[in-house]
């Protein structure tokens, strides 16, 4: 990872994100990267072999280990999550509204929702249907094109757009499908995008997305603009430092856990409130207990670049840029799970790595968004970080992130994943 320039990083990276429109797409490109490296797929309640390569894979989540091939001194975990906000069908979704095809949706995650609208949106996600053989298998699919798209209304019939227009999900973010007299079934809609002759759908999760791809922009090239860099950028860092890392496997086990349902507060069976990491670790872990204190999470979450056109957002000496490396997150009451202990740890690998860090505290009159990173603390009683990439417009449909700072952010995982002693960074 090392030898390869931030372009090509970057170039990687987007063809990642655009080819994930949904957290089980990315899942789907996750694993395939995990295979193509000798992963070997388990399950949560196996007990790999000393030296294993293994992860699971669970609808939206993926948790990928490296065990060492002795006992485990401590673990070395990475997490980050699948989900970004988006639209989604409702039940019995398709209707016709005076000659157009129509679809209620409802929000998922705090959307921004100014910018869905006069998008090119495709359609993509999980169908579970009974196939030609009578057995019932799941499915995704993607429309792969624009599909669908939200008009906004002229300004000629709102005048006071400007000023007062505010958008209401129920009423102004139902998609137009087309024109014509006639509601198809789902599986009609989706037969086309995934499905196989003779399957009949039974349940859905159907997502809109921006099909616009993802870019490289600036007078110099100094950006990224693209979908769901929030937290897609993480799961790929995270990825990449953990294959490099395989490379020098010590006596810690390496782990990387990409959740889903983060942007909904991680309640789920394969959200960071659910039993999926514990009971991974609980079995490739040895004894948790005997090795939770030689151990250490960290949690990658994109950051709030500082807006140059909203600088009252934020707070004084806490303003953070795109290209200056990624951002520590502090947070006093716990929304982020950074201490002392860890931000030590962080900011002394950075300087062996030579890799520049930010430090970000939020406004103390704005309340503050949180991550998978205290849920995962307070449920495994493990050290954690809050870290991430620091972005501009986070929740749009295209958000913006340094050239720079993705590389940075992977090489200092895989930094932290080759650590061996948490008190001495030259044990890298």
């Amino acid at each position: 990872m090392d030898d390869v320039s931030p372009l090509a990083f970057n170039q990687r990276l987007l063809e990642f994100i655009d080819a994930s429109p949904t957290p089980w797409h990315a899942v789907d490109n996750l694993v395939q990267a995990l295979e193509g490296a000798g992963f070997q797929s388990i399950q949560a309640t196996d007990t790999p072999a000393p030296g294993s390569a293994v992860y699971v894979r669970a609808a939206g989540a993926v948790v990928a280990a490296i065990t060492p091939a002795n006992a485990i001194a401590g673990w070395r975990l990475v997490g980050a999550h699948t989900d970004s906000p988006n639209l989604r069908f409702k039940p019995n979704a398709l209707y016709l509204q005076d000659g157009y095809l129509m679809a209620s949706v409802e929000t998922y995650g705090g959307v921004l929702m100014n910018p869905w609208f006069d998008r090119e949106l495709g359609l993509a996600g999980r169908a579970v249907v009974v196939d030609a053989s009578g057995a019932r298998v799941t499915r995704l699919f993607d429309s792969e094109r624009a599909v669908a798209m939200v008009p906004s209304l002229a300004i000629h019939l709102d005048r006071e757009a400007n000023k007062e227009r505010t958008v209401n999900a129920e009423q102004h973010l139902n998609l137009v499908l087309g024109q014509g007299d006639d509601v198809p079934t789902l599986t009609e809609l989706l037969m086309p995008w995934g499905l196989e002759h003779g399957d009949r759908v039974l349940a859905a999760d159907v997502c809109a997305y921006p099909v616009q791809p993802s870019d490289i922009i600036g007078l110099a090239g100094e950006w990224l603009l693209a979908p769901r860099l929030d937290n897609l950028l993480s799961c790929f860092a995270g990825l990449q430092a953990l294959l490099t890392a395989s490379e020098t496997a010590g006596e810690v086990g390496m782990l990387l856990v990409c959740n889903d349902h983060e942007e909904i507060g991680s309640q789920s069976t394969v959200g960071a409130d659910g039993p999926l990491l514990a009971k991974c670790l609980d079995h490739w872990g040895g004894d948790w207990e005997r090795v939770v204190e030689d151990s250490m999470m960290v949690s990658a979450d994109n950051a709030h670049g500082l807006h140059p056109n909203y600088i009252d957002k934020h707070s004084r000496n806490q303003q953070v840029v795109l290209n200056a490396g990624p951002v520590l997150k502090v947070n006093a009451n716990q929304r982020y799970a950074s201490e002392p202990e860890t931000l030590a740890c962080m900011v002394a690998l950075g300087e062996a790595l030579d890799i520049p860090l930010q430090q970000f505290a939020n406004r103390a009159d704005l309340g503050c968004g949180s991550t998978i990173g205290p849920i995962t603390a307070s449920k495994l009683g493990v050290r954690t970080l809050d870290i991430g990439a620091p972005t501009f417009a986070m929740h749009s449909t295209r958000e913006t992130a340094g050239h720079r700072d993705p590389q940075w952010l992977a090489q200092l995982l895989c930094g932290f994943y080759r650590l061996h002693d948490l008190g001495q960074t030259d044990s890298v």
